[in-house]
């Protein structure tokens, strides 16, 4: 659990280096695991489009339920002010992605 955790935190603040490159795995699984902690409603289509094109470009990324979890569980845990800003983030990447208009 303490590795999940570790990996969790290292990929909170991961993302792709150019607006157009791809998310890699834990950056994706940031975005998704913060769903509920940052108060979004992602379209679930949209989320299933998007990880089937990322899953066809990219090959299957098994851990990838595994990381939102952990994600998930990370951000819950954070302070108010921590997770204020991680959220804006969130809410940048998740637009990017097409998970929110």
């Amino acid at each position: 659990m303490k590795t999940v955790i570790a990996l969790c935190l290292a990929a909170l603040f991961a993302g792709p280096a150019n607006a157009g490159d791809p998310p890699d795995a834990n950056s994706l699984a940031n975005v998704l695991g913060s769903e509920d902690a940052c108060h979004l409603s992602y379209d679930q289509g949209a989320v299933e489009r998007y990880v089937q094109h990322y899953t066809d470009q990219n090959g299957p990324a098994l851990d990838l339920g595994l990381l939102v979890e952990g994600n998930r569980v990370v951000v819950q845990g954070m302070d108010p002010r921590t997770r204020t800003l991680h959220c804006i983030q969130v809410r940048a990447a998740a637009k990017l992605y097409g998970f929110i208009k």
